[in-house]
């Protein structure tokens, strides 16, 4: 596996537990040895450099030059927005910068400028980005995780709602996957938070908690009419809710579909979406 190391100056404790404001922080998204393989590949047929780029985008010492490399990749084989080539070219940069994107974490640099490189595209090529971004997620949903994993996946849902219509419309595409995984892991908070745990371990359970109810309400809210379409009956959702009343349809979401007894350890998927 290799991996993007990012440089970025932030006063958020990371994977180095580095803190002062005055120092950079140093995190890694990783980049799965089987782009720089398939790059290689490309490269040999149509006559791309796409695996140096990859190379130099590994050894990049800052990231402002990282960044660079990354619109440079975009210029070079994304169009240039009046048009987007559609080739094994583009979708491989498209899968890319996709990868990139889910695993840089909130507010990361990296994620905010993909995003910038995606609204850039011509309009046509905005639905094929989200479909791919929503396949990425799904596929990251639909496997079993830890509570901090499912969290991390959640909080990616969360970010496609940052300023980003094709995030938008990609957790709009996978908004169901998207309910089952914040169901589940409201389950396991319920079930962490009827045991005697130290006030550290709570208080990471009640921000999960948080950032679990804030995307759930982020989907209702911006993506309504799938919701209605999928998850509730008339019973439930009655046309025309107003914003505020997004509170109201999540507490129907979970009382039809989590059993919020303390204690509670029944996980199946068999009571509700």
């Amino acid at each position: 596996m290799a991996t993007v190391t990012l440089h970025s100056g932030s006063k958020r404790s990371s994977c180095n537990g580095i803190t002062d404001s005055e120092s950079k922080e140093l995190c890694t998204v990783a980049v799965a040895r089987g782009h720089i393989d398939r790059a290689r590949k490309i490269d040999e047929t149509e006559g791309t450099s796409l695996s140096t780029e990859i190379k130099n985008l590994l050894s990049a010492a800052t990231i402002e030059e990282q960044l660079h490399i990354l619109k440079d990749i975009a210029k070079n084989h994304l169009g240039n927005g009046n048009e987007c080539e559609k080739s094994k070219v583009s979708a491989f940069c498209i899968q890319l910068l996709i990868d990139i994107y889910v695993a840089a974490a909130p507010k990361d640099p990296f994620k905010c400028a993909i995003a910038r490189i995606f609204m850039a595209l011509p309009e046509e090529a905005h639905t094929d980005v989200a479909v791919c971004l929503s396949a990425h997620l799904i596929k990251l949903m639909s496997s079993d995780r830890s509570l901090v994993e499912m969290n991390s996946v959640i909080a990616a849902v969360g970010c496609c709602f940052d300023n980003f219509p094709i995030g938008v419309l990609a957790a709009t595409i996978s908004v169901l996957p998207a309910l089952r995984l914040i169901k589940t892991c409201l389950k396991y908070c319920i079930m962490e938070l009827s045991h005697s745990l130290p006030p550290a371990k709570k208080m990471e359970i009640c921000h999960i908690v948080h950032s679990s109810l804030r995307t759930a309400v982020s989907l209702l809210q911006k993506c309504q009419t799938k919701v209605k379409e999928l998850v509730y009956s008339e019973r439930y959702c009655k046309e025309g809710y107003l914003v505020p009343d997004m509170i109201v349809n999540l507490a129907a979401l979970l009382d039809m579909h989590c059993n919020l007894m303390p204690g509670s350890t029944d996980y199946s998927e068999s009571d509700g979406i």
